[in-house]
This record gives structure tokens, C-alpha cells and sequence, in this order.
């Protein structure tokens, strides 16, 4: 509310004193101030000294949230608070039929913004970050890319991807008895080490009739009757 007052009638708050000038009373200290000294462009009606007090006391509770590291990159030192306002609603009441108005209780408007990974730190993008998280955790590597990349970390993102094309499993159906009936026939080869040399030698069902079958580099025996067991048992026969 503003009043008229006279030379004896100082600013609390810069202590700007004239013959006839408007006084304000704060709605935090309820002292008098100059129109310079009070802040009332949003219905707020404080004092610049209680505003800077409010505004202070903002970021000691970010500091003390956060510790002074951002939430989502953990990165130190980085966060800031690049916006910040206090307001009231105005509400519109009716006091002996006549329309006055009337302010509701006072808020605050800030955006709190990191630096280095250049997000803005609310709980959207806090809840964005779990979810990728829990997502990676879970294998869901594609919902967890698409998170990551909303909040600019796109290396991750592109790693996550990759990690989800190596674990893709693709379903392949096999004829076992067919893949037996090629082993016993002839018609399917087996790639198989020589545990001499490490030269591959062909196992198949017509190779090695008398029982063995020599490696063609080294020379070493290789039993290829009780490879082709070993080989009818691992396919069911």
C-alpha cells in the first residue's frame, strides 16, 4: 500500500529521502520503501532486500538438494539458476458489492539449468533419466536410447543401439532328422580341428570306412567313426 510522507519519512531500504514522495510497505518486513526499493510488477510487494533474501534462500535449498551436482550428467559445479521470479495470483472478490482484488500467496517461478549436459533440472527430466535407467537395466535397450537422446547424451544412446543389434536373436528352424540323414549319407560335412596340427578336416558319414581318417598336412590319425557317434548323439539319432 502506498502513503505520502514528508522529509522525515527515509527509505528503509536505500535511504532516499524528498519533500513529498510515495512509501511502500513491504508484505515480508512491513517496513516503508521508495518506489525503487519495492518490487511489485507481479503482485509480490516486497522490498528489494526481501526479494534478494527469498531469491537467496531458493538457491541454498538447490544447493543443498543437488549438493552441488547436477542430478542427470553428475556433473560438479554446474548448476545454475538462469531464471527466477516470485508472483502472486490475482483473484477477484466482491466486499460490499464492490469488485476488489485480491492476491493469493506467493510462488515462485524458477528454471534450474545445467551447464554441461544443458538440461533444465525439474522433474520431468529427472523422471526421463530413471526411466532410461530402468529401462537399460531391463534390456529394453531401444527405450533406453530414445531417453538417453532426449536428455543430449548421444553417445550413449548410440552405444545402448548397438548393444541391442548384438543381443538381437533371430529363430531359425531345423529339420534335425533331415541334418541326420545328411550326416549318415554323406551329404553334410562337419569342419573339424586337427588336434595336432589345427589344420579343418571334412567329417562326414562316408568319410573313414576303415575307422580313421589322416590329416592332410600333418599326417596325424584322426578316429572318424567316434566323431560321427559323438555327432549322431548331439542331433538325437
Amino acid at each position: 500500500m502506498a502513503s505520502k510522507g514528508l522529509m522525515n519519512l527515509r527509505c528503509h531500504s536505500c535511504g532516499a529521502s524528498s519533500f513529498m514522495h510515495s512509501t511502500f510497505d513491504c508484505a515480508d518486513c512491513h517496513r516503508k520503501v521508495c518506489q525503487s526499493c519495492y518490487r511489485n510488477a507481479r503482485g509480490e510487494g516486497l522490498c528489494k532486500q526481501c526479494y534478494d533474501r527469498r531469491f537467496n534462500h531458493f538457491c541454498r535449498e538447490i544447493q543443498a538438494r543437488y549438493d552441488g551436482t547436477c542430478p542427470i550428467c553428475k556433473a560438479s559445479g554446474s548448476v545454475q539458476i538462469p531464471a527466477f521470479s516470485i508472483y502472486r495470483h490475482r483473484e477477484f472478490q466482491y466486499i460490499n458489492e464492490q469488485k476488489c482484488i485480491m492476491f493469493g500467496p506467493l510462488l515462485v517461478d524458477a528454471r534450474v539449468f545445467c551447464i554441461s549436459c544443458k538440461n533444465v533440472i525439474d522433474d520431468r527430466t529427472i523422471s526421463i533419466l530413471r526411466n532410461a535407467q530402468r529401462a537399460e537395466e531391463a534390456g529394453r535397450y531401444e527405450d533406453a536410447a530414445r531417453g538417453f537422446e532426449s536428455l543430449n547424451f548421444l553417445e550413449r544412446a548410440k552405444s545402448l543401439r548397438e548393444q541391442g543389434r548384438q543381443t538381437s536373436v533371430k529363430h531359425v528352424n531345423v529339420d534335425v532328422n533331415e541334418l541326420i540323414d545328411q550326416l549318415r549319407t554323406g551329404g553334410l560335412s562337419i569342419p573339424y580341428k586337427c588336434h595336432s596340427c589345427g589344420a579343418t578336416i571334412a567329417v562326414n558319414g562316408a568319410a573313414g570306412e576303415g575307422g580313421a581318417r589322416f590329416c592332410s598336412y600333418c599326417g596325424t590319425a584322426v578316429n572318424t567313426e567316434a566323431l560321427q557317434e559323438i555327432l549322431r548323439g548331439a542331433l538325437g539319432d
